[in-house]
């Protein structure tokens, strides 16, 4: 099927869902974002497109920072919540219920719940369309050290995440799905066979 009708524009779905968090003066937001992405490992940048429309845009602009919070299934209500009630209308925090910890660089807080969160400093922010691209300095990352497997990297057995499929609709990711496959081609084209 070809087709220029671009409304149902969510075919790069799933996308892992993260809470982006922003302290600026006295107020504090969280919001839901599938938009984001590492960008540099030296400096280690990372990148967040939100709307302009949206209240943590504006309080990203004033504070120069924020925090990026990678969130399980289980926490699919702050999840969830977070990307449908605005932060200029609800205190987030206290109506889901958000337990925080305290950042180890910055003013905004990290979510307590969440299994790795990353403090970032505004470097750069490009318009994008109906987005602003805000990329980030990580200067502090936390983590859930139980979460890895013994390669080092998160382990799906000990962590389900949080996958975004776009309209109000998520989808777990758990150890069942995970396939570790050899890194070199000819290794990869005999097991594949």
């Amino acid at each position: 099927m070809v087709t220029t009708d671009l409304s149902n524009f969510y075919h790069f779905y799933p996308s892992l869902a993260v809470v982006v968090g922003v302290k600026s003066g006295a107020e504090t937001n969280f919001m839901t974002a599938a938009w984001h992405s590492g960008v540099s490992h030296t400096p280690p940048l990372y990148l967040v497109s939100i709307a302009p429309k949206r209240h943590t845009h504006d309080l990203i602009l004033s504070a120069g920072e924020f925090t990026v919070n990678f969130m399980p299934m289980e926490e699919l209500k702050i999840t969830h919540g977070c990307g449908i009630v605005s932060g200029s209308q609800v205190d987030k925090i206290n109506r889901l219920n958000i337990p925080l910890t305290d950042p180890l660089k910055i003013a905004s807080p990290v979510i307590a719940s969440a299994y790795a969160a990353y403090e970032c400093r505004l470097v750069h922010q490009y318009p994008a369309g109906d987005h602003t691209l805000f990329v980030g300095e990580v200067v502090a990352a936390h983590m859930d050290e139980g979460r890895l497997s013994e390669r080092g990297i998160l382990d799906p057995a000990k962590i389900n995440f949080t996958m975004y499929q776009g309209t109000n609709t998520y989808v777990g990711a758990d150890a069942e799905s995970q396939r570790i496959v050899p890194r070199d081609l000819d290794e990869l084209l005999e097991t594949e066979s």
